[in-house]
């Protein structure tokens, strides 16, 4: 009954609610500051929780290498075309993280993303696939043979 009162005199008294608020802040700033603080880290926290729940089928991994440290873990665009996809939704290339979560959680989740660690976005952005898929394969030192086995040029080498 009091619940439903109170909520009901906030609604209706908007003006006098916001001057409570404002006199509250001012009594206790640092206080409203960290609150506010902590309360900005735990929607950013659940909210990029929900988007790698949902990309990773519940399992939190990468899905190319299985790495399951959520620091380093990244929403990764299947086709490849991050930079412009995020450039037609909002207007630069640069805007990850929280702005992109929220975009997700607002389509509705739509198809085209995976959960990767750091390191296999990266890599899939630099050489088209994961070095996980293909490593490359390094060339192999040349191997010294007996002088016959040089080829010459019809130079002589005169030994002294």
């Amino acid at each position: 009954m009091r619940y439903t009162y109170n909520k009901e005199w906030r609604i209706g008294h908007p003006d006098q609610r916001r001057l409570i608020d404002k006199r509250a802040v001012a009594n206790k700033p640092e206080y409203y500051r960290a609150l506010k603080k902590y309360s900005y880290y735990t929607w950013r926290e659940k909210l990029r929780l929900q988007v790698f729940d949902h990309y990773s089928n519940h399992t939190f991994k990468c899905a190319c290498c299985g790495e399951s440290e959520q620091d380093f873990l990244v929403i990764d665009h299947i086709s490849g075309n991050g930079n412009q996809h995020r450039r037609a939704v909002f207007g630069k290339i640069n805007a990850g993280g929280k702005a992109m979560h929220r975009w997700l959680v607002k389509e509705g989740f739509p198809p085209g993303f995976q959960l990767l660690c750091a390191n296999c976005n990266t890599s899939r952005g630099k050489h088209g696939e994961c070095v996980h898929r293909s490593r490359p394969i390094p060339p192999q030192k040349p191997t010294r043979g007996a002088p016959e086995d040089i080829p010459c040029s019809g130079l002589r080498i005169l030994a002294t």
